[in-house]
């Protein structure tokens, strides 16, 4: 090791040993990667004895602009040392997470008073030996402490609470209070070295008082501030969550209370805890690493475990087991042996059928399987709970008559003597083996190992999901569902289903511990059956996976399975028990003991081995050689097996003159130090005589473990010197000077060995590796003299390279008829699909973006119309977004423009209103905790003349103008004059005083989105000009209705411009953003945003809309209102702007679904739609109705989502409604067909306006239609073919069912970032997922109902979806008003609510 590196090492002990005995390029690289490392300590904190092969990270940096070299191994997972596997990620997050209690702190205050003392007395006897400026920097650190202390003291809890979660900034904000910011930081990592140097030289010093406290605050303190360049402060602390708890401390705890007469009665704890694996990973790649390599038997499923890490991983190999298939047997147990369903889920646990169903399943499979039986439990207290109850009823007697049960101790101590009876009862011939009851998670389950008889079998008793309410958990989930981890593919409940299945890999990894050794996997959980549980199992265990209904099956075949393989690997005989090291009994399998150094790739893919070239050893290495590993490399296109030859040596540490002055000083005596000096200087003055030189090494050097240094010495000799150096040190050493960087297995480096060794004469190894990974071997050995020009030359010969390759790529191509370059896909006719649509794959994608705003979001869309922007940026973002999956498909079936499916027209017109005006008195009747005003209210108050609709009216222009004052400002309606509006409202109360009105509408306030004509309002469409397809469209259609049914318009809705997103983001100066009434810091969804907003916040009862891509019902699940987007082209579009003509349709938001029904019944009039009768409206029970939900896509959501609307299902259930599971095939393609659709549509219409208005169109806009500029014709008619095969799959599925249910969105309202108040913002991954239910119906032009149904904990709605036939709104009407009229979902009064009905 170099003397830098020793330096290092004695500062930091644990992260010197991790990576640094090997040669790096030069200083500054040593110097980079040693800061990587050190800020993840743990990552390399294990000492070389204690590592593993469990899981290596081979890092490789950028070296001078030339090439790369690998300089750095760091290992994490298994500690032989009694410490269990813990995950990689896991590791990542814990080493940049702290706990800071208040105890830590009033340590460091007894640490700086008793320093202080010390140079108190040191003033008094020796003024002159004391140091004020040690006096100052420690009374500074105390009042730092104090300050700190008083200040995690005064943080408020809510009432009733212990804990409190707040944002990952709060800590920056937390310790600002005290005086410690990024500024000041560097000064108190001064100050906090000085006390722990006192600390540790103080002769008196206690264990309090050794400096581990002050060491402890140190080091979190550097977590919070301690950052490479090129990583924000602000930035990161967005990956982290603050968790501030009260924990209960014991007065007589003398190791937790500083002082016996200290009144604190709890110690609050501040977690700061990381939830971005990623971020230490960030750290290394900043340093200039340039290459990761992971290992590991449990990173399945990769690409998760990518996402959460956020690097990518380009080369990735999941090879399989090198079992064959009749050594293991996979069965999954969906009911126990008396037919009872077998389901470890937190609702049927407890029940003591289901207790004794598992417990005599248990007790066959005591019986059928031979030896060892481990039996897995999701936790500790479920497998007390359960042998309690088994002990009580005699199922626990009845397994030990077969095997003796052994339970895991919850104590580490209590595990060997466990282990040692349990291995005593497998060998004894008295026993038929025994059982090992244990925990997923537990010690037994992460570390220890079950070869040959040991474990012939695993019983996993249900799905071990981590505590739900453990604060860490319940953070992570938040933390991954609200977005801030950008990069990650995954959900908060996509995370806490991984988590458990990877505890059950883990656990079932601990038999079949070798290649003769077999065993049986079994699940006893009927959850396990479901396709998507399957696919979390490990590679190696789906294809052998197989459901079992009925529990006699499984019993005949498990027991031929032991059958058949005892007669083929024979009877195995009892061993003696597995070493125990540390607390853990370690494996001797191949796939547990250190001995075989584990399955290799080549053996895992059973690679024939003997046709390997032999090794061809240097004679120089024959000492060190160790048996070599076979690698899988990639070769011709084909994984071939590659042999690396293995040894350990000393590394090259000489890689600079300064370095190499410092490993001489270290490893030559002083005596032979002087030798060499004076050697070398008689080589410089005697005209470099290279024979003298050479004769004194000789004797210098002569021991072999010095030869090192001989080497490093080549690169000082004269040029004119270097042939005949390197002919000496030949005659002298046997060796050459060549170098070739070889990888070591070694487990246990002695003395200044490292992970990594160069051997000479390189041929040697050269002949038996591929050529593409030897050259990355050969590292250029650096030549001052030309280091410049050749970095120069091969940058330019790189570039001329990239650019002949693009040019080649353009114009050497293979020749396709649409002009791409991959190939074209068939796909099936729709009849094929809907023969058997069970076998659909779900591969609907999410959206993966990172939210544009402010310039760069600018920079971006000005790129985005040039002509490069257009050739490689939109192409990239619609590739990103997979909307190019039409591009290169061929469908059979013909286009379908408009999604007609015409009925008998039928006049219920004036059935339907008799069936209404009851229902209107019926829903007065009922009672809920909130209710907004609806249109029964009106006319309630309007009859008894408590109020009228002038009056009416007068407050609502109050409360437009006074909620569009407010800050921020609500911006519900846009556009409002108060005479027309009194004007309407005098009217209606003159017909009212009559006895006359027009209609159930007449006098009721309502509102009309902007992209409808209403005079005498200028048609904007949500932009902040007149646009020109707004031109000679006159006012008509559903506006002329409402108008003439008495409806009083109260003003123009706020909109998404052009309608063309589900945010409600409109920044610009006429409209701003719509503000959810429920949060006003959050938006509202779109495009028909403020429609939704007067809803929700009492401005009217019923609002019009448009919806072509979920505008409707997005905000009215975001908002918790009723929106009803009916079958497309069925009502009359006259004065509506022509946007969206084949996949659009408007329609009513309203307070009840009666407000929608009703509305609905006025629009319908004379159109090409008559409301079908309305009859059975009224009534609350649900008898024959078939509900159809297809659960992959109904769970693709939020998980406070997927719960809420589960429970909406689960009312229709109980409503008499019979639920079934269906699938949807090709929504990806449906999703993909509705895009390019929508967008065509809307770059058409809008193509003059983006030419004459281009700067006053928000950015958001302008790129959803760079995007439609960019598609072509041929993408376009497959859409459109796309279309009829989704026609055909929902007519095939409403055979079966009534209506489908899914959720509104997928997440409830996104939150307004400050950036996006004056730009706007473009955020794909939210929109897509707001999207996500809505685009079926547009596209396939079917009715959906979106009504409230819950509320996520921070109090924004959530909505649930009914899907229809075409022109059976009715039915929907009727599915809601039963599921509204149950009282199971009440309301909760928004932030910003209003009363009309209520004088002011």
């Amino acid at each position: 090791m170099s003397t830098t590196a020793k330096r290092a090492a004695g500062r930091h002990p644990m992260t010197a040993k991790a990576v640094f005995s090997l040669t790096l390029a030069n200083s500054h690289t040593w110097k980079k990667s040693y800061n990587a490392c050190n800020r993840i300590p743990t990552l390399s904190s294990s000492p070389p004895r204690a590592r593993e092969r469990h899981c290596a990270c081979f890092v490789r940096f950028w070296r001078g602009g030339r090439s790369s070299c690998v300089v750095g191994v760091l290992w994490w997972g298994k500690e032989t040392c009694g410490t269990r596997e813990h995950p990689r990620e896991k590791v990542c997050e814990e080493a940049t997470s702290f706990d800071l209690t208040s105890l830590d702190i009033a340590y460091c205050i007894a640490d700086v008073d008793h320093l202080l003392q010390v140079k108190m007395d040191e003033l008094e006897g020796d003024r002159e030996s004391a140091s004020d400026d040690d006096l100052k920097a420690l009374l500074n650190l105390k009042e730092f402490f104090l300050m700190l202390e008083k200040k995690l003291d005064s943080i408020p809890f809510q009432a009733d609470s212990t804990e409190e979660p707040h944002p990952g900034d709060f800590i920056l904000t937390f310790f600002a209070s005290a005086g410690l910011t990024r500024d000041t930081w560097p000064a108190f990592v001064d100050q906090c070295g000085l006390a722990i140097t006192l600390l540790t030289s103080d002769s008196g010093r206690t264990m309090h008082r050794s400096g581990i406290n002050m060491q402890k605050m140190l080091d979190l303190v550097k977590v919070v501030f301690n950052h490479s360049e090129g990583i924000d402060l602000e930035d990161c602390t967005k990956q982290y969550k603050v968790h501030l708890k009260v924990e209960k401390t014991s007065k007589s705890d003398v190791w937790t209370v500083p002082s016996a007469g200290s009144d604190k009665k709890d110690t609050r704890v501040l977690g700061y805890w990381c939830f971005s694996p990623g971020l230490a990973i960030k750290e290394l790649l900043i340093q200039g690493v340039r290459s990761l390599i992971l290992t590991s038997g449990t990173l399945s499923p990769l690409s998760s475990f990518s996402s959460e890490l956020q690097v990518e991983f380009p080369v990735s190999c999941e090879g399989p087991h090198v079992i064959q298939k009749d050594q293991v047997f996979v069965g999954v147990v969906c009911k126990g042996c008396d037919n009872v369903p077998l389901n470890s889920s937190f609702a049927k646990r407890s029940s003591e059928q289901y207790q004794n169903s598992l417990g005599n399943t248990i007790v066959n499979f005591a019986r059928i399987v031979p030896h060892g039986m481990l039996v897995f439990f999701p936790s500790y207290s479920l497998m007390y709970s359960f042998m309690d109850a088994w002990k009580a009823n005699g199922i626990a007697q009845r397994i030990e008559s077969h095997k003796p049960i052994f339970l895991e101790p919850k104590k580490k101590a209590d595990l060997n003597p466990t282990m040692d009876a349990f291995y005593e009862k497998i060998a004894d011939p008295k026993y038929n083996g025994a059982a090992f009851f244990a925990v997923c998670r537990g010690k037994v389950s992460e570390g220890l190992d079950f070869a040959d008889m040991h474990g012939r079998a695993v019983i996993i008793t249900g799905l071990p999901y981590a505590p739900r309410m453990d604060p860490k958990v319940d953070l992570k989930m938040k933390y991954l569902d609200d977005g801030q981890h950008q990069k990650s593919s995954l959900s908060g409940r996509d995370w806490y289903n991984q988590q458990a299945y990877r505890a059950v890999n883990q656990a079932v990894g601990r038999v079949i511990r070798h290649r003769m050794d077999y065993g049986a996997i079994i699940l006893c959980d009927e959850r396990f059956a479901s396709r998507s549980s399957l696919d979390q199992l490990s590679v190696w265990l789906r294809p052998h996976a197989k459901v079992y209904d009925r529990f006699g099956q499984l019993q005949r075949d498990l027991t031929q399975f032991f059958k058949s393989t005892e007669l083929k690997f024979g009877v195995s005989v009892p061993q003696p028990k597995a070493p125990v090291m540390g607390g853990k009994v370690m494996g001797g399998g191949a796939m547990g003991g250190a001995s075989t150094g584990g399955l290799s790739a080549a053996a895992a893919c059973r690679h024939d081995r003997s046709t390997l070239p032999p090794v061809q050893k240097a004679s120089v290495i024959e000492d060190h050689m160790q048996p070599s590993t076979s690698y899988l490399v990639p070769q011709d296109g084909k994984l071939q097996a590659w042999r690396i030859v293995i040894k350990e040596k000393q590394a090259d540490r000489t890689s600079s003159a300064e370095d190499y002055i410092a490993e001489l000083k270290t490893a030559l005596s002083v005596e032979s130090f002087e030798k060499f000096r004076v050697a070398l200087r008689n080589y410089k003055q005697n005209n470099k005589d290279i024979n003298l030189l050479t004769a004194n090494f000789r004797e210098i050097f002569k021991q072999p473990s010095m030869f090192y240094l001989l080497q490093g010495m080549h690169r000082f000799v004269n040029e004119q010197h270097r042939e005949a150096y390197g002919a000496f040190y030949q005659n002298f050493t046997g060796r050459t000077l060549g170098k070739t960087l070889i990888m070591s297995t070694a487990k246990k480096p002695c003395e200044g060995q490292g992970y990594f060794s160069w051997i000479e004469n390189p041929a040697s190894v050269h002949d038996e590796i591929p050529t593409w990974l030897a050259t990355k071997l050969l590292p250029v050995s650096p030549d001052p003299t030309d280091a410049a020009c050749d970095m120069v030359l091969d940058l330019f010969t790189s570039l001329v390279l990239v650019l002949l390759a693009v040019l080649a790529y353009y114009l050497l191509r293979a020749p396709r008829p649409h002009g791409g370059t991959q190939r074209v896909r068939v796909a099936p006719p729709v009849r094929v699909v809907l023969e058997n649509p069970e076998t659909a794959a779900y591969l609907l994608k999410d959206m993966v973006s990172v939210p544009a705003t402010g310039a760069a979001f600018q920079c971006m869309i000005w790129f985005a119309y040039t002509r490069i922007g257009k050739a490689l940026l939109i192409p990239l973002l619609l590739r990103n977004g997979g909307i190019d999956r039409l591009s290169y498909l061929y469908i059979p079936e013909g286009p379908t423009y408009y999604p007609d499916v015409p009925r008998p027209l039928q006049d219920n017109g004036e059935a339907n209103r008799s069936v209404l005006r009851p229902l209107i008195d019926s829903e007065i009747s009922v009672t809920k905790s909130f209710r907004l005003n609806t249109v029964a209210d009106y006319i309630r108050a309007f009859r008894s003349g408590s109020c009228t609709p002038t009056d009416v009216a007068k407050r609502a222009v109050g409360f437009i103008r006074q909620s569009n004052s407010t800050t921020p400002p609500l911006r519900g309606i846009i556009d409002s004059d108060a005479g027309v509006v009194l004007a309407m409202a005098e009217a209606s109360t003159e017909r009212w005083k009559q006895g006359k009105p027009l209609s159930l509408l007449d006098g009721v306030p309502v509102a009309i989105k902007g992209g409808f004509r209403v005079e005498p309002y200028p048609p904007r469409g949500g932009s902040a000009f007149i646009p020109e397809l707004s031109r000679g469209i006159v006012e008509g259609g559903s506006v002329k209705k409402l108008k003439n049914a008495g409806a009083v318009v109260i003003g123009v809705a706020n909109m998404h411009e052009f309608g063309t997103g589900t945010l409600g983001s409109n920044p610009n100066k006429y409209h701003l953003h719509a503000r959810n009434p429920h949060n006003p810091g959050h938006f509202a969804g779109g495009s028909s945003s403020g429609s939704a907003v007067c809803v929700a916040a009492g401005l009217c009862p019923i609002a019009l809309g448009s919806d072509g891509g979920g505008s409707i019902r997005v905000p009215a699940g975001v908002c918790g209102v009723v929106g009803l987007k009916p079958t497309n082209r069925s009502l009359d579009d006259e004065g509506a702007l022509p946007l969206a003509y084949t996949v659009g349709a408007h329609g009513p938001l309203g307070a009840s679904v009666l407000d929608c029904a009703i509305a609905l019944d006025i629009l319908s009039e004379e159109s090409d739609m008559t409301l079908a009768s309305l009859k059975g409206l009224g009534e609350t029970k649900l008898m024959g109705l078939r509900v159809g939900v297809y659960w992959k896509f109904f769970e693709h959501a939020d998980s406070e989502v997927v719960a809420a609307c589960k429970a909406a299902v689960g009312q229709m259930e109980s409503l008499g409604a019979e639920v079934k599971e269906i699938v949807i095939p090709e929504l990806e393609e449906t999703r993909v067909a509705h895009f390019i659709s929508i967008s065509s549509e809307m770059g058409s219409a809008l193509l003059a306006d983006v030419d004459r208005h281009f700067h006053e169109i928000n950015l958001e806009t302008l790129m959803l239609l760079a995007a439609s500029y960019n598609g072509s014709s041929v993408e376009y008619i497959n859409a459109q073919k796309q279309r009829t095969r989704a026609v055909e799959i929902v007519k095939h599925i409403f055979e079966r069912v009534d209506v489908i249910v899914t959720p509104a969105t997928a997440i409830p309202a996104p939150a307004i970032i400050p950036a996006a108040v004056s730009k706007g913002i473009s955020n794909a991954t939210a929109t897509g997922k707001l999207m996500r239910f809505s685009f079926l119906a547009n596209f396939t032009g079917i009715p959906g109902l979106v009504l409230p149904v819950g509320y996520t904990r921070s109090g924004l709605p959530i909505g649930v979806q009914l899907m229809g036939r075409w022109h059976e709104e009715h039915v929907l009407l009727q599915a809601g008003w039963a599921l509204e009229s149950s009282g199971a979902f009440p309301l909760k009064q928004p932030q910003i609510s209003f009363n009309l009905l209520e004088a002011v």
